[in-house]
């Protein structure tokens, strides 16, 4: 949403945009955390088929997630690549 990356709480109730502030979590904000603890390696995965659940009801809304600048010694892994989006498959589990 509106360039960043957002990590959504289980269980969240965001119904519009302003909720996304103050209900989730902004993805760079994990990463300056991160930085901060001044570790030589940080691995950030992010497990998400990365599709936009909001894609049709939120007016920024873009497809899959925005490509993030890790700053030194943190090392980020998506499903795929920024911008398309991995299918979460029929059954229980996706693919």
């Amino acid at each position: 949403m509106n360039g960043y990356n957002y990590l959504l709480p289980l269980g969240s109730a965001i119904e519009k945009e302003q909720d996304v502030e103050y209900d989730a979590v902004e993805a760079g904000r994990v990463l300056r955390e991160m930085e901060a603890a001044e570790n030589r390696l940080n691995i950030v995965i992010l497990d998400a088929c990365r599709n936009n659940p909001f894609m049709h009801s939120f007016r920024t809304a873009t497809r899959g997630l925005v490509a993030m600048n890790a700053p030194s010694g943190i090392m980020i892994a998506y499903a795929t690549a920024p911008g398309p989006v991995a299918s979460d498959g029929d059954g229980p589990h996706g693919l």
